[in-house]
């Protein structure tokens, strides 16, 4: 689903939104701003908290992403002080916004220079959510995101959750 214009001037986005490839493929790119459907709401406000904590870091090792609020007042997108991180379209659902970080993508087939880096930002990551408590929501959700990550690591059958797919 394309982000209409209410959730792009939630964001304070005037750009007419492209479609990025990859992921899931609901991400949208409008000018500076990376725009997709929240999915949770709750999930998509905490993870705004967290990569505004991260993206505040002094040279972390790793790069993420700073969320951008609905805009103020002044017609402004913040740092989530004044509005918040989620805009809510009657037509469209949740949405959720984040600035475009340019980049490459890294190569995932066999043997690439990109791999050390890689395997060090992994770990810089790692430190940098290291005692940082998960949400008590957690692994409570249902999604196909949990389900996949309790059948991955022994908490789950994966003989039931077969059954139960259409």
């Amino acid at each position: 689903m394309r982000p209409g214009p209410a959730v792009l001037a939630s964001f304070g986005a005037s750009a007419d939104p492209v479609s990025l490839p990859g992921g899931e493929g609901t991400a949208w790119r409008a000018g500076q701003a990376v725009l997709k459907p929240a999915g949770d709401p709750r999930a998509a406000r905490w993870t705004a908290d967290l990569y505004r904590d991260l993206a505040a870091r002094r040279d972390p090792g790793f790069r993420v992403p700073r969320p951008l609020s609905t805009v103020t007042g002044d017609g402004a997108a913040g740092d989530g002080a004044a509005g918040d991180w989620v805009a809510q379209d009657p037509a469209a659902g949740a949405w959720v916004a984040w600035q475009w970080l340019p980049g490459e993508p890294a190569s995932w087939a066999g043997v690439s220079p990109f791999w050390p880096r890689l395997i060090a930002a992994s770990r810089a990551f790692h430190a940098a959510l290291a005692g940082r408590p998960a949400p008590p929501w957690l692994g409570r959700d249902g999604s196909q995101w949990t389900v996949g990550d309790q059948v991955a690591w022994g908490e789950r059958d994966p003989g039931s959750v077969l059954a139960a797919a259409r």
